[in-house]
């Protein structure tokens, strides 16, 4: 994850992703470039980008960038 507003936009354009699922990423300060794709051909699903949330939560906070957004792991709790 990154800090809001602060992505690889090179990365983030070349993700295999729909434009809801960009929207998603975006709000939660997710890098797309970052995400790999489970879908048909390699795109990348909403569940993804959860998946990809839940690791970067439980990970060890070595990287402050990843662990330091409150306002990320409250919108992601609220999706449940």
């Amino acid at each position: 994850m990154t800090t809001p507003g602060r992505f690889d936009e090179a990365g983030f354009a070349r993700a295999y992703a729909s434009p809801g699922v960009r929207k998603f990423a975006r709000e939660l300060g997710v890098d797309l470039g970052r995400v790999g794709g489970s879908g048909r051909k390699g795109r990348i699903t909403q569940d993804d980008v959860k998946a990809f949330v839940k690791r970067a939560m439980t990970q060890d906070c070595r990287r402050p960038a990843v662990c330091r957004s409150r306002r990320v792991r409250d919108r992601f709790r609220q999706m449940g």
